[in-house]
C-alpha cells in the first residue's frame, strides 16, 4: 500500500503514531476501498501554555483521517473506546516513530 498521499504537514502537533484502518485493517478492502488512517500526534509544548487548549482531534478526508492528540488520546483508549484501542492492533503504520511505539508497547 502507498502511502505517498498521505499529507500530514497541517495536523497541529506532530504525528507519532498512524495506522491504516477501516477495511484494509481487517482484509476486506476491494478496488474500490479508500483508506482510512488514525492514531495520535503530539502537540507542541508551546500550545499548554495558550490561554485556549490544544486542538484536541484532527480530522480531514481525502484521504480520510483522524487523529487524537496524545491526551484526548490516552483518555478514550482508558475509557475503552473500540476506535481507538483497535490503533494499538494496526498490522500497518503509515507513521510510527519513538513515542509511536511506546504507546503501543
Amino acid at each position: 500500500m502507498n502511502h505517498d498521499d498521505l499529507y500530514l504537514s497541517d495536523v497541529p502537533g506532530r504525528p507519532v503514531l498512524v495506522g491504516v484502518g477501516g477495511s484494509h485493517a481487517y482484509g476486506l478492502a476491494t478496488v474500490d476501498s479508500d483508506v482510512d488512517y488514525r492514531g495520535v500526534y503530539v502537540s507542541p509544548t508551546r500550545d499548554f501554555f495558550m490561554l485556549t487548549t490544544p486542538q484536541e482531534t484532527y480530522d480531514r478526508h481525502d484521504p480520510d483521517v483522524a487523529l487524537h492528540e496524545v491526551g484526548k488520546f490516552l483518555q478514550l483508549a482508558t475509557a475503552a473506546n473500540p476506535t481507538v484501542l483497535e490503533v494499538f492492533f494496526y498490522q500497518e503504520y503509515a507513521v510510527r516513530d519513538a513515542i509511536g511505539g511506546l504507546l503501543i508497547e
